[in-house]
Protein backbone atom coordinates (compact mmCIF):
# COMPACT_ATOMS: atom_id res chain seq x y z
CA UNK A 1 0.00 0.00 0.00
CA UNK A 2 0.79 3.68 -0.70
CA UNK A 3 1.94 5.39 2.78
CA UNK A 4 2.87 8.32 0.88
CA UNK A 5 -1.00 8.81 0.09
CA UNK A 6 -1.68 12.31 2.52
CA UNK A 7 -4.92 9.79 3.87
CA UNK A 8 -2.48 6.79 4.67
CA UNK A 9 0.70 9.04 5.62
CA UNK A 10 -0.11 8.85 9.19
CA UNK A 11 -1.45 5.65 9.66
CA UNK A 12 1.74 3.63 8.68
CA UNK A 13 2.51 1.44 11.40
CA UNK A 14 6.47 1.36 12.29
CA UNK A 15 8.75 -1.39 13.28
CA UNK A 16 10.62 -0.26 16.86
CA UNK A 17 13.62 -2.04 15.65
CA UNK A 18 14.34 -0.33 12.63
CA UNK A 19 12.91 2.60 12.99
CA UNK A 20 14.56 6.26 12.82
CA UNK A 21 18.04 5.95 11.52
CA UNK A 22 18.21 2.58 11.37
CA UNK A 23 15.39 2.71 8.78
CA UNK A 24 17.62 2.95 5.45
CA UNK A 25 21.30 1.47 7.19
CA UNK A 26 20.86 -2.37 5.34
CA UNK A 27 20.87 -3.88 8.22
CA UNK A 28 18.26 -6.20 10.43
CA UNK A 29 18.89 -4.37 13.65
CA UNK A 30 16.01 -6.26 15.03
CA UNK A 31 17.51 -9.59 14.14
CA UNK A 32 14.22 -11.09 12.39
CA UNK A 33 15.29 -12.00 9.12
CA UNK A 34 13.88 -9.03 7.31
CA UNK A 35 16.30 -5.93 6.57
CA UNK A 36 14.92 -2.46 6.77
CA UNK A 37 11.48 -3.70 7.45
CA UNK A 38 10.33 -0.61 8.35
CA UNK A 39 6.59 -0.15 8.10
CA UNK A 40 6.09 -4.07 7.07
CA UNK A 41 7.75 -6.45 4.28
CA UNK A 42 7.10 -7.66 0.19
CA UNK A 43 7.33 -11.07 0.30
CA UNK A 44 6.91 -11.15 -2.99
CA UNK A 45 9.61 -9.06 -3.98
CA UNK A 46 11.87 -9.78 -0.78
CA UNK A 47 12.34 -6.45 -0.07
CA UNK A 48 11.86 -3.66 2.33
CA UNK A 49 9.42 -1.84 -0.44
CA UNK A 50 5.57 -2.36 0.47
CA UNK A 51 4.51 -0.35 -2.54
CA UNK A 52 5.68 -0.88 -6.11
CA UNK A 53 4.98 2.00 -7.88
CA UNK A 54 2.65 1.82 -10.98
CA UNK A 55 0.81 -1.21 -8.57
CA UNK A 56 -0.99 -1.71 -5.09
CA UNK A 57 -4.59 0.11 -6.13
CA UNK A 58 -6.35 -2.94 -4.63
CA UNK A 59 -3.76 -2.96 -0.99
CA UNK A 60 -4.26 0.86 -1.19
CA UNK A 61 -7.61 0.95 -1.60
CA UNK A 62 -8.58 -1.21 1.32
CA UNK A 63 -6.07 0.38 3.89
CA UNK A 64 -8.34 3.31 3.01
CA UNK A 65 -10.90 1.92 4.12
CA UNK A 66 -9.57 0.32 7.39
CA UNK A 67 -7.90 3.94 8.46
CA UNK A 68 -7.73 6.57 5.99
CA UNK A 69 -7.12 9.70 8.28
CA UNK A 70 -9.56 11.90 9.69
CA UNK A 71 -7.98 14.80 8.22
CA UNK A 72 -10.57 16.92 6.60
CA UNK A 73 -9.72 16.27 3.01
CA UNK A 74 -10.20 12.60 1.09
CA UNK A 75 -11.88 10.36 2.82
CA UNK A 76 -11.93 8.93 6.20
CA UNK A 77 -11.32 4.99 7.11
CA UNK A 78 -13.58 3.37 9.96
CA UNK A 79 -11.08 3.22 12.43
CA UNK A 80 -9.24 6.31 11.41
CA UNK A 81 -6.77 6.37 14.59
CA UNK A 82 -5.02 2.87 13.97
CA UNK A 83 -1.65 1.53 12.74
CA UNK A 84 -1.88 -0.27 9.73
CA UNK A 85 1.05 -2.60 8.89
CA UNK A 86 1.61 -3.38 5.44
CA UNK A 87 2.28 -7.17 3.88
CA UNK A 88 2.42 -7.55 0.55
CA UNK A 89 2.74 -11.12 -1.12
CA UNK A 90 0.27 -10.85 -4.20
CA UNK A 91 1.22 -8.20 -7.27
CA UNK A 92 -0.47 -7.25 -10.21
CA UNK A 93 1.29 -9.55 -12.33
CA UNK A 94 0.19 -12.71 -10.81
CA UNK A 95 3.70 -13.77 -10.78
CA UNK A 96 3.56 -14.23 -6.84
CA UNK A 97 0.73 -15.22 -4.25
CA UNK A 98 1.97 -18.13 -2.90
CA UNK A 99 0.57 -20.09 0.30
CA UNK A 100 4.39 -20.21 1.38
CA UNK A 101 4.73 -16.26 0.69
CA UNK A 102 1.12 -15.95 2.67
CA UNK A 103 2.22 -18.07 5.56
CA UNK A 104 5.44 -15.83 5.75
CA UNK A 105 3.32 -12.58 6.29
CA UNK A 106 0.82 -13.95 8.44
CA UNK A 107 3.85 -15.25 11.08
CA UNK A 108 5.23 -12.08 10.20
CA UNK A 109 2.52 -9.96 11.86
CA UNK A 110 1.71 -12.45 14.61
CA UNK A 111 5.78 -11.95 15.50
CA UNK A 112 4.69 -8.63 16.26
CA UNK A 113 1.13 -8.71 18.04
CA UNK A 114 -0.94 -7.68 15.39
CA UNK A 115 -4.53 -9.26 16.73
CA UNK A 116 -6.27 -8.15 13.60
CA UNK A 117 -5.89 -9.09 9.92
CA UNK A 118 -7.50 -8.15 7.14
CA UNK A 119 -7.33 -11.16 4.22
CA UNK A 120 -9.08 -9.80 0.71
CA UNK A 121 -8.21 -12.20 -0.94
CA UNK A 122 -8.16 -15.82 -1.64
CA UNK A 123 -8.53 -19.11 -4.30
CA UNK A 124 -10.49 -22.07 -4.72
CA UNK A 125 -7.50 -24.15 -3.13
CA UNK A 126 -7.59 -25.58 0.27
CA UNK A 127 -4.37 -25.28 2.75
CA UNK A 128 -3.40 -26.85 5.74
CA UNK A 129 -0.14 -24.90 5.98
CA UNK A 130 -2.35 -21.44 5.74
CA UNK A 131 -4.98 -22.91 7.76
CA UNK A 132 -2.07 -23.66 10.68
CA UNK A 133 -0.62 -20.01 10.34
CA UNK A 134 -4.14 -18.82 10.50
CA UNK A 135 -4.75 -20.69 13.64
CA UNK A 136 -1.72 -20.03 15.31
CA UNK A 137 -1.37 -16.06 14.59
CA UNK A 138 -3.82 -14.99 17.75
CA UNK A 139 -5.47 -12.94 15.35
CA UNK A 140 -9.15 -12.35 14.21
CA UNK A 141 -8.58 -13.08 10.73
CA UNK A 142 -11.27 -11.34 8.37
CA UNK A 143 -11.77 -12.89 5.27
CA UNK A 144 -13.72 -11.58 2.28
CA UNK A 145 -16.01 -14.44 0.90
CA UNK A 146 -14.82 -14.22 -2.51
CA UNK A 147 -16.56 -12.71 -5.94
CA UNK A 148 -17.89 -15.58 -7.95
CA UNK A 149 -21.46 -15.28 -7.04
CA UNK A 150 -21.63 -19.09 -6.06
CA UNK A 151 -23.50 -20.45 -2.90
CA UNK A 152 -20.09 -21.95 -1.13
CA UNK A 153 -22.34 -24.41 1.05
CA UNK A 154 -23.41 -26.31 -1.79
CA UNK A 155 -22.21 -30.19 -1.60
CA UNK A 156 -19.57 -30.50 -3.16
CA UNK A 157 -19.34 -27.32 -4.83
CA UNK A 158 -16.54 -25.01 -5.37
CA UNK A 159 -15.15 -23.30 -1.95
CA UNK A 160 -13.17 -19.94 -1.33
CA UNK A 161 -9.74 -19.98 1.05
CA UNK A 162 -9.22 -18.74 3.67
CA UNK A 163 -12.89 -17.43 3.33
CA UNK A 164 -14.27 -21.05 3.58
CA UNK A 165 -11.93 -22.34 6.33
CA UNK A 166 -13.95 -23.44 9.68
CA UNK A 167 -11.40 -21.78 11.69
CA UNK A 168 -13.12 -20.15 15.01
CA UNK A 169 -10.69 -17.02 14.55
CA UNK A 170 -12.16 -16.71 10.93
CA UNK A 171 -14.44 -14.17 9.87
CA UNK A 172 -15.76 -14.39 6.31
CA UNK A 173 -17.41 -11.26 4.95
CA UNK A 174 -19.89 -11.03 1.82
CA UNK A 175 -20.92 -7.67 0.50
CA UNK A 176 -23.97 -5.50 0.23
CA UNK A 177 -25.07 -3.10 -2.51
CA UNK A 178 -26.46 0.22 -1.19
CA UNK A 179 -30.16 -1.12 -1.47
CA UNK A 180 -29.22 -3.71 1.34
CA UNK A 181 -29.33 -6.67 -0.87
CA UNK A 182 -26.41 -9.17 -1.27
CA UNK A 183 -24.12 -7.85 -4.17
CA UNK A 184 -24.39 -10.18 -7.42
CA UNK A 185 -20.89 -10.93 -7.17
CA UNK A 186 -21.14 -11.98 -3.67
CA UNK A 187 -20.41 -15.42 -2.28
CA UNK A 188 -23.10 -16.44 0.14
CA UNK A 189 -24.22 -19.70 2.30
CA UNK A 190 -26.01 -19.57 5.79
CA UNK A 191 -22.42 -21.82 6.91
CA UNK A 192 -19.84 -19.96 5.03
CA UNK A 193 -20.76 -16.56 5.23
CA UNK A 194 -20.39 -14.73 8.70
CA UNK A 195 -21.54 -11.08 7.81
CA UNK A 196 -21.98 -8.54 5.65
CA UNK A 197 -20.20 -5.22 4.82
CA UNK A 198 -20.86 -2.64 2.44
CA UNK A 199 -19.24 -3.74 -1.09
CA UNK A 200 -20.08 -2.03 -3.76
CA UNK A 201 -19.17 1.74 -5.02
CA UNK A 202 -16.94 2.16 -2.34
CA UNK A 203 -14.80 5.43 -2.26
CA UNK A 204 -11.64 4.93 -1.42
CA UNK A 205 -7.80 5.95 -1.00
CA UNK A 206 -5.53 5.10 -4.67
CA UNK A 207 -1.74 5.40 -5.52
CA UNK A 208 -0.52 6.98 -8.41
CA UNK A 209 -1.90 4.74 -11.53
CA UNK A 210 -2.47 6.38 -15.33
CA UNK A 211 -3.79 9.59 -15.34
CA UNK A 212 -3.83 10.04 -11.60
CA UNK A 213 -0.73 11.61 -9.80
CA UNK A 214 -0.60 12.58 -5.84
CA UNK A 215 -2.85 11.23 -3.44
CA UNK A 216 -5.55 9.67 -5.51
CA UNK A 217 -9.32 7.72 -4.80
CA UNK A 218 -11.44 5.51 -6.43
CA UNK A 219 -14.23 3.44 -6.89
CA UNK A 220 -14.54 0.36 -6.25
CA UNK A 221 -16.36 -2.93 -5.72
CA UNK A 222 -15.68 -6.60 -4.06
CA UNK A 223 -16.02 -8.63 -0.97
CA UNK A 224 -12.56 -7.13 -0.88
CA UNK A 225 -13.65 -3.93 -0.06
CA UNK A 226 -16.60 -5.14 2.20
CA UNK A 227 -13.89 -7.19 4.72
CA UNK A 228 -12.25 -3.91 5.66
CA UNK A 229 -15.11 -2.47 6.91
CA UNK A 230 -15.58 -5.15 9.25
CA UNK A 231 -11.56 -5.39 10.05
CA UNK A 232 -12.25 -1.13 10.81
CA UNK A 233 -15.18 -2.07 13.43
CA UNK A 234 -12.95 -4.83 14.99
CA UNK A 235 -10.50 -2.34 15.20
CA UNK A 236 -12.61 0.29 16.89
CA UNK A 237 -14.04 -2.43 19.47
CA UNK A 238 -10.44 -3.42 20.34
CA UNK A 239 -9.14 0.38 20.94
CA UNK A 240 -12.93 0.65 23.09
CA UNK A 241 -11.94 -2.81 24.88
CA UNK A 242 -8.36 -3.54 24.61
CA UNK A 243 -8.78 -6.78 26.47
CA UNK A 244 -10.91 -8.26 23.49
CA UNK A 245 -7.62 -7.89 21.57
CA UNK A 246 -6.41 -11.11 23.10
CA UNK A 247 -9.83 -13.03 22.78
CA UNK A 248 -10.17 -13.57 18.41
CA UNK A 249 -12.55 -15.59 19.34
CA UNK A 250 -14.46 -12.90 21.87
CA UNK A 251 -13.88 -10.45 19.07
CA UNK A 252 -15.35 -12.08 16.13
CA UNK A 253 -18.69 -13.32 18.38
CA UNK A 254 -18.86 -9.58 19.24
CA UNK A 255 -19.08 -8.39 15.40
CA UNK A 256 -21.62 -11.42 15.01
CA UNK A 257 -23.92 -10.84 17.94
CA UNK A 258 -23.84 -6.69 17.04
CA UNK A 259 -24.46 -6.87 13.44
CA UNK A 260 -27.86 -5.09 12.26
CA UNK A 261 -30.32 -7.65 10.64
CA UNK A 262 -30.94 -7.06 7.06
CA UNK A 263 -34.64 -7.84 5.20
CA UNK A 264 -34.81 -10.46 2.84
CA UNK A 265 -33.95 -14.46 2.79
CA UNK A 266 -30.94 -15.12 4.51
CA UNK A 267 -27.91 -15.65 2.42
CA UNK A 268 -25.30 -15.76 5.47
CA UNK A 269 -25.37 -17.57 8.88
CA UNK A 270 -25.90 -14.29 10.47
CA UNK A 271 -28.60 -12.65 8.08
CA UNK A 272 -26.34 -9.17 9.75
CA UNK A 273 -24.99 -6.26 8.61
CA UNK A 274 -21.94 -4.71 10.51
CA UNK A 275 -22.66 -1.91 12.98
CA UNK A 276 -19.71 -0.10 14.08
CA UNK A 277 -22.28 1.96 17.08
CA UNK A 278 -23.85 -1.43 18.13
CA UNK A 279 -19.65 -3.59 18.59
CA UNK A 280 -18.49 -0.34 20.41
CA UNK A 281 -21.13 -0.67 23.12
CA UNK A 282 -19.80 -2.52 26.04
CA UNK A 283 -22.00 -0.87 28.69
CA UNK A 284 -25.13 -2.71 29.68
CA UNK A 285 -28.78 -1.79 30.21
CA UNK A 286 -30.55 -0.87 33.34
CA UNK A 287 -32.91 -3.79 34.24
CA UNK A 288 -36.30 -2.54 35.89
CA UNK A 289 -38.03 -5.33 38.63
CA UNK A 290 -40.65 -6.46 37.50
CA UNK A 291 -43.81 -4.33 39.34
CA UNK A 292 -47.23 -5.62 38.10
CA UNK A 293 -48.83 -9.11 38.76
CA UNK A 294 -52.74 -9.11 37.48
CA UNK A 295 -54.87 -11.58 36.33
CA UNK A 296 -56.36 -11.50 32.75
CA UNK A 297 -59.80 -11.37 32.71
CA UNK A 298 -61.12 -14.77 31.15
CA UNK A 299 -58.87 -16.79 33.73
CA UNK A 300 -60.29 -19.53 35.27
CA UNK A 301 -59.17 -19.72 39.03
CA UNK A 302 -58.60 -22.93 40.68
CA UNK A 303 -58.47 -23.65 44.22
CA UNK A 304 -54.87 -23.99 44.88
CA UNK A 305 -53.07 -21.95 41.99
CA UNK A 306 -54.05 -19.29 39.65
CA UNK A 307 -52.11 -17.84 36.10
CA UNK A 308 -50.61 -14.58 36.59
CA UNK A 309 -49.24 -12.32 34.22
CA UNK A 310 -45.87 -10.32 35.94
CA UNK A 311 -45.04 -7.33 34.11
CA UNK A 312 -42.13 -4.74 33.98
CA UNK A 313 -41.23 -0.86 33.16
CA UNK A 314 -38.84 -1.28 29.86
CA UNK A 315 -34.91 -0.97 30.95
CA UNK A 316 -32.94 2.16 29.71
CA UNK A 317 -29.95 1.97 27.53
CA UNK A 318 -27.76 5.03 26.65
CA UNK A 319 -26.54 3.69 23.12
CA UNK A 320 -28.34 0.14 22.04
CA UNK A 321 -31.90 -0.73 22.07
CA UNK A 322 -33.30 -3.50 24.17
CA UNK A 323 -34.00 -6.61 22.18
CA UNK A 324 -34.74 -9.45 24.84
CA UNK A 325 -35.35 -9.98 28.49
CA UNK A 326 -34.96 -12.93 30.42
CA UNK A 327 -36.85 -13.77 33.93
CA UNK A 328 -37.13 -16.64 36.41
CA UNK A 329 -39.26 -17.00 38.98
CA UNK A 330 -37.84 -17.75 42.68
CA UNK A 331 -39.60 -19.92 45.26
CA UNK A 332 -41.32 -22.06 46.88
CA UNK A 333 -37.79 -23.88 47.60
CA UNK A 334 -37.02 -23.73 43.79
CA UNK A 335 -35.96 -21.38 40.94
CA UNK A 336 -37.81 -21.50 37.53
CA UNK A 337 -37.31 -19.88 34.17
CA UNK A 338 -39.71 -18.28 32.68
CA UNK A 339 -38.35 -16.89 29.50
CA UNK A 340 -34.39 -17.10 28.23
CA UNK A 341 -35.03 -14.05 25.58
CA UNK A 342 -38.23 -12.41 25.23
CA UNK A 343 -38.98 -9.14 23.29
CA UNK A 344 -42.08 -8.70 25.70
CA UNK A 345 -42.35 -6.92 28.75
CA UNK A 346 -44.21 -9.48 30.09
CA UNK A 347 -44.81 -12.99 31.14
CA UNK A 348 -46.91 -15.73 31.96
CA UNK A 349 -46.47 -17.90 35.23
CA UNK A 350 -48.83 -19.89 37.78
CA UNK A 351 -48.44 -19.11 41.33
CA UNK A 352 -50.11 -21.19 44.20
CA UNK A 353 -52.07 -19.68 47.14
CA UNK A 354 -49.93 -18.52 50.07
CA UNK A 355 -46.79 -19.25 48.47
CA UNK A 356 -44.11 -16.48 48.68
CA UNK A 357 -42.55 -15.77 45.19
CA UNK A 358 -40.06 -13.14 43.88
CA UNK A 359 -38.72 -12.74 40.57
CA UNK A 360 -35.67 -11.75 38.57
CA UNK A 361 -35.16 -10.00 35.34
CA UNK A 362 -32.32 -9.16 33.21
CA UNK A 363 -32.43 -7.16 30.00
CA UNK A 364 -30.28 -7.65 27.01
CA UNK A 365 -29.34 -4.81 24.67
CA UNK A 366 -28.56 -5.08 20.54
CA UNK A 367 -24.82 -5.19 21.52
CA UNK A 368 -25.13 -8.24 23.72
CA UNK A 369 -24.55 -6.70 26.75
CA UNK A 370 -26.65 -8.04 29.60
CA UNK A 371 -27.83 -6.02 32.65
CA UNK A 372 -27.41 -6.92 36.28
CA UNK A 373 -30.48 -9.00 37.70
CA UNK A 374 -33.22 -6.90 38.59
CA UNK A 375 -35.21 -8.48 41.37
CA UNK A 376 -38.70 -7.76 42.61
CA UNK A 377 -40.09 -7.29 45.90
CA UNK A 378 -41.41 -11.01 47.34
CA UNK A 379 -45.54 -11.34 46.69
CA UNK A 380 -48.01 -13.54 47.80
CA UNK A 381 -51.09 -14.54 45.93
CA UNK A 382 -54.41 -15.41 48.63
CA UNK A 383 -57.59 -16.71 47.37
CA UNK A 384 -60.29 -14.89 49.23
CA UNK A 385 -64.27 -15.96 49.69
CA UNK A 386 -67.41 -13.94 49.31
CA UNK A 387 -67.70 -14.48 52.97
CA UNK A 388 -64.23 -12.57 53.06
CA UNK A 389 -63.74 -10.09 56.51
CA UNK A 390 -62.24 -7.74 53.79
CA UNK A 391 -65.71 -7.14 52.16
CA UNK A 392 -68.69 -5.46 53.62
CA UNK A 393 -72.12 -5.97 52.11
CA UNK A 394 -75.04 -3.65 52.19
CA UNK A 395 -78.51 -5.00 51.65
CA UNK A 396 -80.38 -7.23 48.94
CA UNK A 397 -77.78 -9.94 49.64
CA UNK A 398 -77.65 -13.53 50.46
CA UNK A 399 -76.03 -16.79 50.56
CA UNK A 400 -76.82 -19.57 48.19
CA UNK A 401 -74.93 -23.03 47.49
CA UNK A 402 -73.19 -23.90 44.09
CA UNK A 403 -71.19 -26.65 43.52
CA UNK A 404 -69.80 -24.89 40.51
CA UNK A 405 -68.16 -22.25 43.05
CA UNK A 406 -65.14 -22.06 44.44
CA UNK A 407 -66.32 -22.48 48.21
CA UNK A 408 -69.32 -24.45 47.48
CA UNK A 409 -71.60 -21.05 47.74
CA UNK A 410 -71.49 -17.68 46.12
CA UNK A 411 -73.15 -14.53 47.70
CA UNK A 412 -76.18 -13.60 45.09
CA UNK A 413 -78.37 -10.67 44.73
CA UNK A 414 -81.35 -8.94 41.90
CA UNK A 415 -81.24 -6.10 43.25
CA UNK A 416 -80.60 -2.56 41.59
CA UNK A 417 -77.98 -0.88 43.10
CA UNK A 418 -77.06 -3.41 45.50
CA UNK A 419 -73.51 -3.38 46.62
CA UNK A 420 -70.46 -4.24 48.14
CA UNK A 421 -67.13 -2.41 49.07
CA UNK A 422 -63.67 -4.28 49.59
CA UNK A 423 -60.99 -2.55 51.01
CA UNK A 424 -57.39 -4.28 51.47
CA UNK A 425 -53.86 -3.95 50.94
CA UNK A 426 -51.88 -5.16 47.85
CA UNK A 427 -50.14 -4.74 44.26
CA UNK A 428 -53.21 -6.57 42.07
CA UNK A 429 -57.09 -7.24 42.80
CA UNK A 430 -59.10 -9.45 40.46
CA UNK A 431 -63.07 -10.46 41.52
CA UNK A 432 -64.45 -13.47 40.59
CA UNK A 433 -67.69 -14.64 39.39
CA UNK A 434 -69.73 -16.76 37.22
CA UNK A 435 -71.26 -15.78 33.82
CA UNK A 436 -74.23 -17.11 32.55
CA UNK A 437 -77.02 -16.19 29.93
CA UNK A 438 -79.55 -14.84 32.31
CA UNK A 439 -76.41 -13.04 34.07
CA UNK A 440 -76.86 -8.52 34.34
CA UNK A 441 -73.89 -6.27 34.68
CA UNK A 442 -71.99 -4.92 37.82
CA UNK A 443 -70.19 -1.07 37.98
CA UNK A 444 -66.90 -1.35 39.34
CA UNK A 445 -65.18 1.57 41.28
CA UNK A 446 -61.56 1.73 42.30
CA UNK A 447 -60.25 3.98 44.47
CA UNK A 448 -63.00 6.50 43.49
CA UNK A 449 -62.66 5.97 40.01
CA UNK A 450 -65.67 4.68 37.95
CA UNK A 451 -64.70 1.75 35.57
CA UNK A 452 -66.29 0.65 32.68
CA UNK A 453 -69.66 -1.74 33.02
CA UNK A 454 -68.59 -5.32 33.19
CA UNK A 455 -71.22 -7.39 31.55
CA UNK A 456 -71.35 -11.02 33.39
CA UNK A 457 -74.20 -12.28 30.31
CA UNK A 458 -72.43 -15.22 28.41
CA UNK A 459 -73.97 -17.44 25.94
CA UNK A 460 -73.62 -20.52 28.01
CA UNK A 461 -72.74 -20.77 31.73
CA UNK A 462 -68.94 -20.52 33.42
CA UNK A 463 -67.93 -20.37 36.71
CA UNK A 464 -64.98 -19.46 38.54
CA UNK A 465 -64.15 -16.58 35.97
CA UNK A 466 -61.95 -13.66 36.47
CA UNK A 467 -64.44 -10.74 35.59
CA UNK A 468 -62.52 -7.76 36.56
CA UNK A 469 -58.53 -7.29 37.36
CA UNK A 470 -56.59 -4.25 37.97
CA UNK A 471 -53.13 -3.71 39.57
CA UNK A 472 -50.86 -1.25 40.78
CA UNK A 473 -46.78 -0.79 40.57
CA UNK A 474 -46.74 -0.24 44.08
CA UNK A 475 -48.08 -2.31 47.07
CA UNK A 476 -50.96 -0.05 48.73
CA UNK A 477 -54.56 0.60 50.72
CA UNK A 478 -57.39 0.33 48.07
CA UNK A 479 -60.65 0.29 48.44
CA UNK A 480 -62.95 -1.35 45.20
CA UNK A 481 -66.60 -0.50 45.12
CA UNK A 482 -68.57 -3.06 42.86
CA UNK A 483 -72.67 -2.21 42.31
CA UNK A 484 -74.82 -4.11 40.64
CA UNK A 485 -76.65 -2.45 37.25
CA UNK A 486 -80.10 -3.11 36.57
CA UNK A 487 -82.27 -6.09 38.02
CA UNK A 488 -80.79 -9.57 36.80
CA UNK A 489 -79.44 -11.67 38.75
CA UNK A 490 -75.43 -10.69 39.65
CA UNK A 491 -73.54 -13.59 41.72
CA UNK A 492 -69.85 -12.96 43.35
CA UNK A 493 -67.73 -16.18 43.81
CA UNK A 494 -64.78 -14.05 45.65
CA UNK A 495 -61.96 -12.61 44.77
CA UNK A 496 -57.57 -12.80 44.54
CA UNK A 497 -55.80 -10.27 45.88
CA UNK A 498 -51.59 -10.02 45.11
CA UNK A 499 -49.55 -8.39 47.87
Amino acid sequence: MDFSHIDLAERAWTNPGEAGELATNGIDDDGNGYIDDVHGWDFCNDDDSVHDRGMDGHGTHVAGTIAASLNGQGVVGVAPGVRIMALKFIDDSGACGRDDMAVAAIDYAASFGVRIINASWGGSQPSAVLDAAIADSGALFVAAAGNWGINLDQAGGPRFYPASSTLPNVLTVGAIDQTGARASFSNLGTTSVDLAAPGTNILSTYPAIGDCSGSCYAWSAGTSMAAPHVSGVAALVGSHDPALLSDPIGLRSRLLATGQALGGTRWSATGRLVNAYHAVDAVAPVAAAPDRFSLKVGTVVGTTSVPVQVSWPAATDATSPITTYGVKRIGPGKTTTLATATAARKVATRLAFRSSYTFRLNARDAAGNVSAAAVSPAVVTRLHADTSTLARYGSGWRTVTSSAALGGRVRTTSRAGASVTITFTGRSFALVAPKGPTRGSIKVTVDGVVRPTVSLRRSTTKSRLVVFSTSWATKGRHVIRIEVVGRKRVDLDGFVIVR
